[in-house]
């Protein structure tokens, strides 16, 4: 058996793309079954037929857009002074970046889930209870895609093997294995920035050595993901969120000192962007964003003219005295860290919302308890009308 039959055995493709599902044709016999649906429901309205509609075109216009994303996908990625390459371990490449909310993040990827909730076929089928925001995670190019298209320029990279579909984000080129290396370093000579996400691999290491050796450490930047937000203040799960931070720059700072880059130990905290000089060393552009643009306008200020324009400036907060970064052009640096800022906004808030807000099972318990009083309630008001010798549709004595 040659090298190319036992890839394509263990999943490992190279070259364009290829799928047996004919999603164009699936897309729109979608679409137009709801306009059918459309007419029908004029004809004879039912609120169910709503459902089905709605379901109809979200996932016809995801086929549409998966067959599109296949027919353009490159074979071969052309070399460009204006491309941004994306490295990455392909085991972390699902590894969640942005947590939140999906009306918060919906607007920044093309994913059916973000799009369509994801309860409305279970609500339609079984009646279950509708959530209207639930929380979605995105990828790092996924979330940051537009903000570097627009700002710096196409968002490339390598593609994993063994994708059966290219997925949301960079641009991918599935490379043979036989030539990725090569790939690497063309594409690596001709970025004008490379981004690097937090992680660890063989090959990874391998792309940071050459970076370095190569002389291209001024275009390496790299992200630390936002705070997640959930609507509103939650320390359980900011101090978990911590943690993880935490363990994934531990593991991705010691990769890169191995390749002999100065990042230091320490977690610099959420929503950071960091460049590197000529001696590997790293610089911090900003810390605390939350969405692409706070990520990327820094990052495209420094590639154009080696301005600081994030919030890079150190300063002590004025309750605990804790370190936090103010922006460059601030007036008036300081102010209070994060976790200050938590604290004063729960001192001004009633008791009640405090207690719901550090426990939300209170919520669950309140409604149990309304809904057996009310359950309580109609069924005394219903034997009281039954022991009166009333019921509804009865004439009223007077």
């Amino acid at each position: 058996m040659n090298k190319d039959a036992a890839n394509r055995r263990s999943g490992r493709v190279s070259g364009r793309r290829r799928s047996l599902i004919p999603y164009r044709l699936l897309g729109w016999l979608m679409l137009v079954s709801a306009g059918a649906l459309i007419l029908f429901f004029f004809l004879v309205p039912q609120p169910g037929l709503l459902w089905v509609i709605f379901l109809l075109v979200a996932f016809g216009k995801y086929c549409l857009r998966l067959a599109r994303r296949l027919k353009t996908a490159p074979v071969v990625i052309p070399s460009s002074k204006e491309s941004v390459l994306y490295l990455r371990a392909f085991d972390d490449e699902l590894r969640p970046f942005a947590v939140g909310p999906r009306r918060k993040l919906k607007r920044y990827t093309n994913r059916l889930d973000a799009h369509t909730p994801s309860e409305s076929l279970l609500v339609l089928l079984w009646g279950l209870p509708h959530r209207g925001n639930p929380t979605i995670t995105l990828s790092l190019d996924d979330f940051l895609k537009e903000a570097i298209t627009a700002r710096l320029g196409p968002f490339v990279a390598l593609g994993n093997p063994t994708d059966r579909l290219p997925p949301d984000g960079a641009v991918r080129e599935y490379a043979p294995d036989a030539v990725w290396k090569q790939r690497v370093f063309d594409l690596a000579l001709s970025a004008k920035c490379i981004v690097i996400a937090l992680g660890e691999s063989h090959n990874l290491q391998w792309e940071l050595n050459q970076i370095r050796e190569q002389g291209m450490c001024q275009k390496l930047c790299m992200f630390t993901p936002p705070r997640r937000y959930f609507g509103d203040i939650s320390e359980r799960v900011s101090t978990e969120s911590a943690a993880e931070l935490a363990s994934m720059w531990a593991a991705s700072s010691k990769a890169l000192r191995r390749a002999g880059y100065d990042c230091g130990p320490d977690c610099p905290g959420s929503g950071v962007a960091i460049a590197f000089d000529e001696n590997a060393k790293s610089i911090l552009l900003t810390t605390e964003a939350s969405t692409p643009d706070d990520f990327i306008a820094p990052v495209a200020d420094w590639f154009a003219s080696h301005r600081k324009t994030g919030k890079c400036v150190p300063s002590a907060c004025s309750s605990c005295h804790a370190t936090i970064y103010s922006a460059a052009t601030a007036s008036t640096p300081g102010g209070l860290c994060y976790s200050c800022q938590v604290q004063a906004k729960l001192k001004h808030m009633p008791s009640l919302h405090q207690t719901i807000l550090r426990h939300p099972v209170v919520i669950c318990i309140w409604a149990a308890i309304s809904f057996s009083i009310a359950a309580w309630m109609s069924e005394s008001l219903s034997l009281g009308s039954w022991a009166l010798g009333w019921h509804p549709g009865a004439p009223m004595l007077h």
